[in-house]
């Protein structure tokens, strides 16, 4: 009976560990090694109640590894959420206590229920152009993903931040799942900066999860915005249209 109750027992904790580090799944988006900035997207990082910064750290060390053969040893957390304001409490206080260690910030995205795909291009452009403030206006992806742009690539942009840390600084954008909001903008990212066509930037967003999990249709309309934003200013793909 005991030895049948401590099995039980190290069974439950193999199993528990085997979830704990599966629940952060990090990717990079982009890197700029001389300068030490790193750019990763994933899932929360919160595990129950309390955010996981070893757990974390130890994914984004062997993602950056794995795809820039660089040796992250320790950073600097720059800790995005897209979350909504309800879902980033634990993340505030962990911060707010380990200011060292990184800060947090927070751009709740939304997406878009209107589907502009499709339209008339006259009106496409009237609609993206002449009214930019508005389909902007919530989730303001011109301004987020220039801003990424510019931490990454830009040796004097960390002093917007809090911190004038000169060592390995990651961002990690994240949501629940690694997917939706965080999809979206990762989205944009790609469109803007690595010439990426839209079904290639649609169809990898959906596939990067370890499960496949297209992202939902309002992140998805935005992301087309985006598109078309860039397209109508001669900066994007030759077509958004889906």
């Amino acid at each position: 009976m005991v030895k049948l109750t401590t099995g039980i027992i190290l069974l439950l904790l193999i199993t528990f560990t085997v979830v704990l580090t599966e629940c952060v799944q990090v990717n990079l988006i982009d890197s700029n090694p001389t300068l030490q900035r790193y750019l990763l997207r994933g899932d929360s990082p919160v595990i129950g109640l309390n955010l996981d910064m070893k757990t974390l750290q130890t994914a984004i060390q062997a993602e950056i590894k794995s795809k820039t053969n660089q040796n992250v040893d320790d950073f600097y957390l720059v800790d995005i959420s897209v979350l909504k304001v309800d879902s980033v409490v634990q993340e505030e206080a962990y911060f707010a206590m380990h200011s060292k260690e990184g800060e947090f910030i927070h751009w709740p995205l939304v997406g878009n229920p209107a589907n502009i795909s499709g339209l008339p291009e006259w009106l496409q452009a009237s609609l993206v152009v002449e009214g930019q403030g508005v389909w902007n206006l919530e989730d303001q992806l011109i301004g987020r993903v220039d801003q990424l742009t510019h931490w990454v690539h830009n040796k004097t942009s960390i002093n917007n931040l809090k911190s004038h840390h000169q060592s390995n600084i990651v961002f990690f954008i994240h949501d629940d799942n690694g997917v939706d909001q965080t999809g979206e903008i990762s989205g944009a990212y790609y469109l803007a900066n690595f010439g990426w066509t839209w079904s290639k930037t649609l169809l990898y967003n959906s596939l990067i999860h370890k499960k496949y999990q297209p992202m939902p249709k309002w992140n998805i309309n935005e992301m087309n915005w985006y598109c078309f934003y860039l397209y109508f200013n001669n900066k994007g793909p030759d077509t958004c249209n889906y």
